[in-house]
């Protein structure tokens, strides 16, 4: 919109406002409303009864102001509450001020403009004021003064906020005082060394072969294993410009730091189809030999090698915390988060790899206590104290996104899920692939979800080992547990009195079904709150040793055995499964287990379902995994993250037979209310359709064609054409099987023929 501004003797302005009040000041209700505050910069009193505020560039008379006089020189605040009331001088208006910005107008009586201020993101408390009253410089302050004159000493203004930019800009900063503004580009923080600006020239985005890309982040030699995961020098990295900069008077800072991002060139904005998030600090940060936490460091030459190779990355606690500033772009361009924070490694042999996942911390030590993003669509957190970024775990080397589309395909169960967001991260203006932010499972993730307060939150890990709260109820019902068979049903009652047991059968279903390799004894976490009719809960997470991993996720897996093993040797130890162990003494469970387990083959595991979820999530990530690849080099390239893909359809198709056979054989039943060979053939349109294909040997021959295999002939042949097995008086009804043990056979390609009186029908097989 082209505002026309009118002047005249009496113009009246908007001085400051705080579009995310959380503690600066209450109205009369005691609420933190979102405030603005207006200006009368003439020699005498105004009465703006008539005038009009709007956050809606299209609707100017959107609210209006009742009679209220501004004194000469003087102040008047407002509350954006949405209240739309006037209680004495206090006055509320219709409508609230989006965080992420909009346009807030002032109009006068006759619907003309006379101050507006253009859309700003703000940090919570944070407020955007003229550096004195009346002045045309705003900057945003978290020294706010409602209803008083502005007063912001050695405040910095910046000609240009951090963003998308289409072309060259020529970049302004000056100080409300006379100190001096110094800054740095490279991410460290500006120090009376640091050189004085002047004025910036900020040219069109460019690649660069030079960086803190350029970095080795893992071991360059070592043990074979290395060769699998080792670092490799990308050719280049594109970048974005970073700038920090601070007041100074000779050696003493006099100012906050302030961080600012520009990505610019034509459409750049347009580049990426994730949200895009900088993190700028310190290189030494992250690459120092002694504290940096990004690198092998000095921890790996002291330590050295635990398969995966130790290093400083995998140093914890607050000690190994560096400052950082993270800003965080929506898809659109829009900057929603821009302040500074902490930053943790995580996980272990993710840690090795030369991408790392990490957590970010919000403090009032840094700048904001919680981070107010609307981030994940199907969550309820909206407020966050940390965010995980991962780099797809052990799934690095995969897909990169495998533990999120697989918590996708089980979201219709009873679980508790970890949301997930894909963005694209650059630090220090380098590129730096993509990331996977996640909720974390803790004390915040429960407040947000489920309203428990912090403190009444228990989290325990293996063998209930305590995360959050304590772990007493847990130990308890584990020394119950060894005390009682839960086939009588008085102690059954007392175990499901305390577990939430249709979480639970979900809950080891879906690690069954993925064939995860990686647990029981690994990845498990349970919750429960502190008040008497809780339950515990299973909390699943890290799925990327599963679904096709290696061979010991494979789709022939016996998880059923895998997930009731009495082992001690990893990935098993009784304490682990013990619950579910003992679970199986009883048999309304047994059969309550059996029936949800058919329900989720035909329901939520069936192929075509998965494959939907997967087509999805390979559309998303696509556009995104050409730039990622050639940053990190693994996958080795787009043919093999589409083998990778690949790799998980072909878990998808083979599985279900599997499991009916594992699931049918371990409980000794029957009557299962899931085919799988109806699963299978699905909408073939092949006459004879063998299951599963390839195989270890054990398939089913299905006649799916409109007449019955009569006094037929049963032959296979090896690729050269000879016969290898053969047989007679063969007859399968349409739509049934045929069942075949060719574990003799050595893997290769084969084909099957059925000989009937009318015709002959052939089908490859691949043993393996």
């Amino acid at each position: 919109m082209a505002f026309q501004f009118t002047l005249n003797a009496q113009n009246v302005l908007i001085n400051e406002f705080m579009s995310k009040n959380e503690s600066s000041i209450q109205d009369l209700d005691g609420d933190f409303s979102d405030w603005i505050e207006i200006y009368n910069p003439s020699g005498i009193e105004v009465n703006v009864e008539g005038y009009y505020l709007t956050d809606d560039d299209e609707n100017l008379a959107k609210w209006q102001f009742p009679s209220a006089i501004i004194p000469a020189g003087g102040h008047l605040l407002i509350y954006a509450s949405e209240k739309d009331l006037t209680v004495g001088t206090e006055l509320h208006t219709n409508f609230k001020i989006s965080q992420s910005g909009e346009f807030i107008v002032l109009s006068n009586a006759q619907a003309e403009v006379i101050s507006t201020i253009p859309p700003i993101w703000l940090e919570s408390d944070h407020s955007y004021s003229r550096i004195s009253d009346g002045s045309d410089q705003l900057v945003s302050t978290e020294s706010s003064t409602p209803g008083d004159a502005n007063d912001i000493p050695n405040a910095i203004f910046s000609s240009h906020s951090s963003g998308y930019y289409d072309s060259a800009i020529t970049l302004e900063l000056s100080s409300s005082s006379s100190s001096e503004i110094r800054y740095t580009l490279d991410g460290s923080l500006p120090n009376a060394d640091s050189p004085v600006f002047s004025e910036l020239e900020l040219g069109v985005n460019q690649s660069s072969n030079e960086g803190i890309s350029f970095i080795p982040t893992t071991p360059l030699e070592g043990p074979y294993q290395l060769e699998v995961f080792k670092w490799k020098t990308p050719e280049t990295v594109n970048q974005c410009h970073v700038v920090r900069y601070a007041a100074f008077s000779g050696l003493e800072m006099l100012s906050s730091v302030q961080t600012k991002t520009y990505f610019i060139g034509s459409q750049l904005s347009e580049k990426y189809s994730f949200p895009v998030v900088s993190l700028v600090t310190d290189s030494l940060n992250l690459f120092d030999y002694e504290n940096g936490i990004y690198i092998p460091g000095s921890s790996h030459d002291e330590v050295g090698w635990a398969w995966w190779p130790y290093g400083n990355y995998h140093n914890r606690g607050q000690e190994w915390e560096r400052e950082m500033h993270i800003s965080y772009f929506q898809e659109n361009g829009e900057l929603a988060l821009d302040t500074d924070a902490g930053m943790r490694m995580r996980g272990f042999g993710s840690a090795s790899n030369p991408q790392k996942s990490f957590n970010v911390y919000f403090r009032n030590d840094y700048g904001l206590e919680v981070a107010n993003l609307s981030l994940f669509p199907d969550s309820a957190s909206e407020k966050f104290r940390r965010l995980t970024f991962r780099n797809s775990g052990n799934d690095f080397l995969q897909t990169h996104f495998k533990d999120a589309f697989l918590q996708r395909v089980i979201s219709p169960l009873n679980l508790d899920l970890q949301a997930f967001k894909p963005v694209v991260l650059f630090i220090n203006g380098e590129y730096w692939g993509i990331h996977n932010i996640r909720e974390k499972y803790d004390e915040h993730h429960f407040n947000y979800q489920y309203g428990v307060e912090p403190e009444e939150v228990n989290v325990l890990g293996i063998c209930g080992e305590v995360e959050e709260g304590e772990n007493s109820e847990y130990l308890d019902l584990l020394t119950y547990l060894d005390d009682h068979d839960l086939d009588e049903e008085e102690n059954y009652t007392y175990v499901s009195d305390r577990v939430d047991i249709s979480n639970l059968i979900d809950f080891q279903i879906a690690e069954i079904y993925f064939a995860n390799y990686d647990w029981p004894c690994n990845n498990f976490k349970i919750w429960k709150s502190t008040e008497p009719e809780s339950k515990w809960r299973f909390l699943i997470f890290d799925l990327d040793l599963s679904f096709g991993f290696s061979e010991n996720s494979a789709p022939s897996v016996l998880s059923m055995e895998h997930a009731s093993s009495e082992s001690s040797e990893w990935p098993n130890c009784p304490c682990s499964n013990k619950l579910f162990r003992k679970l199986l003494e009883n048999e309304n469970f047994r059969n309550r287990f059996v029936e949800r387990f058919a329900y989720c083959q035909e329901s939520v595991f069936d192929t075509p379902i998965i494959e939907e979820v997967l087509n999805e999530f390979v559309e998303l990530y696509l556009p995104e995994m050409e730039e990622h690849i050639a940053r990190w080099n693994y996958p080795a390239s787009m043919d093999e993250w589409y083998n990778q893909i690949d790799i998980l359809r072909r878990f998808a198709e083979e599985r279900p037979c599997y499991v009916e056979d594992n699931v049918r054989s371990f409980f000794e039943v029957e009557s299962y209310d899931f085919d799988c060979s109806v699963s299978i053939i699905g909408e073939s349109e092949e006459e004879l359709v063998i299951f599963p294909n390839p195989s270890e040997g054990k398939i089913s021959v299905f006649n799916n064609s409109a007449s019955h295999f009569e006094h037929s002939e049963l032959s296979v042949y090896n690729s050269a054409g000879y016969q290898v097995k053969k047989y007679k008086e063969v007859n399968i009804p349409k739509g049934s099987a045929f069942s075949l043990d060719l574990t003799d056979l050595s893997s290769g390609i084969y084909h099957v023929n059925i000989l009937t009186n009318n015709s002959q029908k052939s089908v490859k097989l691949i043993l393996q």
